[in-house]
């Protein structure tokens, strides 16, 4: 079996799904029934010298509520006044993957965040049953960004 088996991934705003990449000599077995979503989601705004560093905790699980480790998440910070910051984290055994950016200047006001990638071996993510922020499904085709207020 290729060392590739069993990895997945999404690329919202691209409707790019893949699952099972192999190298050319590689076997995958193919299992759609697994799937990951973001159970639980916090921002926490740490304050230094009037800078401002949004703090993303992602808790990762499956569709039985059980932790996901190692996938890997990807998104951008794009603040109001600034250049755009990638930044990503890998969950671990609870299930949990924190993305730290930077400080922010005192003169951004809000921040976007978007979600660019998550791979993970378990299987894709169905972003249409993550939680719901405000009403919509978190970084769904319906709510791609994410606003975060200073």
């Amino acid at each position: 079996d290729s060392q590739w088996c069993d990895m997945a991934g999404y690329e919202p705003g691209t409707s790019l799904y893949w699952t099972n990449a192999w190298d050319t000599n590689g076997v995958c077995p193919n299992d759609d029934s697994n799937y990951v979503l973001f159970f639980k989601f916090k921002i926490q705004k740490k304050k230094k010298n009037g800078t401002i560093k949004p703090i993303l905790r992602f808790y990762v699980r499956n569709e039985e509520n059980k932790n996901v480790a190692n996938a890997k998440i990807v998104v951008t910070y794009t603040p109001d006044v600034g250049n755009v910051v990638e930044r990503g984290c890998t969950s671990n055994r609870n299930g949990v993957c924190k993305v730290v950016p930077p400080f922010f200047s005192a003169q951004a006001s809000s921040v976007s965040v978007k979600l660019i990638s998550v791979v993970s071996s378990f299987g894709d993510i169905n972003l249409d049953e993550n939680i719901e922020l405000d009403g919509c499904p978190l970084f769904s085709d319906a709510c791609t960004e994410i606003p975060i207020i200073f």
